[in-house]
């Protein structure tokens, strides 16, 4: 036992099937509000590249989960500047929206809102193909500067293309923190 950066720890080793069932199980089981684990890859795609543990603890995590990027530990850290959030309307998006507000306003960082433009998809119908995309981007840019506020100072970017590939490139100068929602988790 001991304390680390003003924080209670309790260090001890538990068995189990896999690493990420574990870290689910002693979240769960203790309450816990965040999960933060660290990335062990760095690839061209951006500077987070989920290793097997976290990809999984990240589907079906029982509550919000923080992955630092390869290297983050090795560098020097101040309060965050900028806080980014993808945003596109879903209750999901909502949620992390709402959370990436808080955390901007308790650190007085910018907010910026993502919202990406995916090309669209054909899904079977009925009548036929109907292409899937989202309704009214900029509504949505729109909506999400609503419900930001004006406490802290807020942007927004639209982007295109595959929503992680565009998001990683978006935060990789200049955003510190991304926050995303979970589908249905």
């Amino acid at each position: 036992d001991g304390e680390l950066l003003g924080v209670e720890v309790a260090p001890g080793g538990l068995n189990g099937n896999s690493p990420a069932g574990i870290i689910k199980e002693v979240a769960e089981g203790e309450g816990a509000d965040t999960i933060v684990l660290g990335s062990p890859h760095r690839g061209a795609v951006g500077r987070t590249l989920l290793g097997s543990v976290a990809e999984a603890v990240l589907h079906g995590a029982p509550c919000e989960t923080a992955i630092a990027p390869h290297g983050y530990a090795d560098l020097g850290h101040g309060p965050f500047a900028t806080i980014a959030v993808a945003f596109d309307g879903s209750p999901e998006a909502k949620a992390a929206l709402g959370r990436a507000r808080e955390l901007a306003e308790a650190s007085r960082a910018a907010l910026r809102i993502l919202t990406v433009v995916s090309p669209p998809v054909a899904l079977p119908g009925a009548v036929g193909y109907a292409p899937v995309g989202m309704a009214d981007p900029e509504k949505t840019i729109e909506e999400g500067l609503a419900a930001a506020g004006a406490a802290i100072p807020v942007d927004s970017r639209r982007l295109d293309g595959a929503p992680a590939a565009a998001l990683a490139e978006a935060c990789e100068d200049g955003v510190d923190l991304l926050v995303v929602g979970s589908r249905g988790h």
